[in-house]
């Protein structure tokens, strides 16, 4: 089945079209950025910059429960929103996906992030330099939907998975912080001498 029958997809919004000038009426929103969605497909709201508009913006270009945001550039990641990520604005970096039907939202996100869903996308780029792909080629994709227990399934092992490496991103993490202070100790201790 092709993406286009499963969802609607378009592109976020042309943010200089919207952007405030001094002289404007501010709106203020908090925007996605690209260093905003981890690998992963979570979103660190830390990273999430401040867009002030000149308007109120549309609703279609905020983040809603149960979107879909996907990177149209490189890494290509695609995040589920939860209510605690909602009214966000999407920028044209990415692509929101939304009514999506006949497929469960957490298998669409793993699909497109893994495997076949990731080899679709890289097999529709376009752009020497920047790689990237357009909405109409992400409508085109062929999206393999098995039956609901199995989807059910494929997103059990891949939450487990995807705890695993977050639990070992931290410990890395740890490791690194705990490396620093003993360098800096040590150096700090070699200076009183």
């Amino acid at each position: 089945m092709k993406f286009k029958d499963i969802a609607d997809i378009k592109s976020g919004l042309v943010l200089s079209r919207k952007r405030a000038d001094i002289k404007d009426k501010i709106v203020r929103y908090k925007q996605l950025t690209l260093k905003s969605i981890d690998v992963l497909g979570s979103i660190d709201f830390n990273l999430c910059e401040d867009f002030f508009s000149k308007e109120k913006l549309s609703k279609d270009y905020l983040t809603h429960k149960n979107d879909i945001i996907i990177k149209l550039t490189e890494p290509f990641t695609a995040v589920l929103i939860c209510e605690d990520n909602e009214n966000l604005v999407v920028s044209s970096n990415f692509a929101i996906i939304r009514n999506i039907k006949n497929i469960d939202r957490n298998y669409l996100k793993y699909y497109l992030n893994y495997g076949n869903g990731k080899k679709e996308i890289y097999n529709n780029l376009q752009g020497s330099i920047i790689k990237s792909i357009k909405t109409t080629n992400l409508q085109a994709i062929a999206i393999d939907i098995p039956i609901l227990k199995n989807q059910k399934r494929i997103i059990e092992i891949l939450d487990l998975q995807e705890e695993k490496l977050r639990l070992c991103k931290k410990l890395e993490n740890a490791e690194k912080q705990k490396f620093n202070y003993f360098i800096n100790k040590l150096i700090a201790k070699g200076e009183k001498k």
